[in-house]
């Protein structure tokens, strides 16, 4: 199992949802909570950065930490994330930006920020039309690869109010002077952070395994004598020890969700 983190911010709080991950895109629900606080200053950013360091242990003592978190840059704590995520990428920590159209794919790529007064980071743009779409495919999944599966007790933050935000938008028809188009809109009386964070969670783990693609990329380019650039970085054979160590950081996050297990998989994580 694989452990990945969506963040979203708020005005008063932040919250934040650990998923687990297993072979076939099996996903677990570990925890859902928020953080009071103003995002604006570092007290609850010091208590965010406290959790995601945290051993989440099985009830046979063995322990998993988070792998990734994606956090969301969006409204009017844009600078605050920034100055978090900054120099955080080793510890798999970015910040996202939502592209709402149709037709754009879950991962796009990064961008330098350019925002005054903050740190420059790595960007990563989300299609979350697209991550919409496959989280509802795989919530009506019943058995096997893809299927959701989420605590029986509510105290690990999955109460009715969180089922009713993980499915707190539909899609409708809107008419435009262009014609009609698909549009997803949140339902009246609804919040929809538990769907915004399952999607981080999600694009997470399609990030974890696209950071791999990279580096194997790279191993076969300099092996040929070939230069390879990730980033602004341009990696040749002077970097093969970089890359072989990249490689196996990124193998060691990913091989128990494609590792399949025989008979039935089930999984108990208690977060302490």
């Amino acid at each position: 199992v694989i452990l990945t983190a969506g963040v979203d911010v708020q005005d008063n709080r932040l919250e934040v949802e650990v998923v687990g991950w297993a072979y076939g895109y099996e996903s677990y629900g570990i925890v859902y909570r928020d953080f009071p606080g103003d995002p604006g200053k570092e007290e609850v950013w010091q208590q965010l950065d406290t959790f995601l360091r945290k051993k989440f242990k099985y009830k046979n003592g063995k322990f998993l930490t988070i792998a990734a978190t994606l956090i969301d840059s969006g409204g009017h704590h844009t600078g605050s994330v920034y100055k978090y995520v900054y120099k955080k990428e080793k510890r798999g920590i970015y910040a996202i930006k939502g592209q709402g159209a149709w037709g754009v794919n879950i991962l796009n790529g990064f961008r330098k920020t350019t925002k005054k007064g903050t740190p420059s980071v790595n960007l990563l743009s989300l299609g979350v039309n697209a991550l919409k779409d496959l989280t509802y495919s795989r919530l009506s999944i019943l058995q096997g690869t893809g299927k959701c599966h989420f605590p029986k007790a509510s105290t690990q933050g999955y109460g009715i109010d969180y089922f009713k935000g993980l499915t707190s938008e539909v899609k409708v028809k809107k008419s435009t002077p262009r014609g009609m188009k698909i549009a997803w809109e949140i339902l009246d009386g609804r919040r929809n952070e538990p769907l915004d964070l399952r999607n981080y969670a999600t694009a997470t783990v399609e990030q974890c395994q696209e950071h791999l693609d990279a580096w194997l990329e790279a191993d076969l380019a300099v092996t040929k004598g070939q230069s390879y650039t990730i980033g602004k970085r341009v990696l040749t054979r002077v970097n093969a020890m970089e890359i072989a160590r990249n490689i196996k950081i990124w193998q060691d996050r990913l091989q128990q969700a494609k590792r399949r297990s025989s008979g039935p998989r089930t999984i108990q994580i208690v977060p302490r």
